[in-house]
């Protein structure tokens, strides 16, 4: 899972160099209210993600 919370720069990219780093939050991006946080599940029924990600979708919560 990733969450990104407050609003990136435009711009700005931010490199995921893995999918299997962990199940503690791995932080990517940290700056003016910003954060981008990767949660590594893996009891999901397929774990090794990397090379299979082929689309990032965006939910809005308020």
């Amino acid at each position: 899972m990733i969450t990104v919370t407050g609003t990136l720069p435009a711009g700005t990219k931010v490199v995921i160099p893995s999918f299997q780093i962990g199940a503690a939050p791995c932080v990517f991006y940290n700056q003016n209210g910003c954060k981008v946080t990767l949660v590594y599940y893996p009891d999901f029924p397929n774990p090794n993600l990397d090379g299979k990600i082929s689309r990032v979708g965006r939910t809005q919560y308020n």
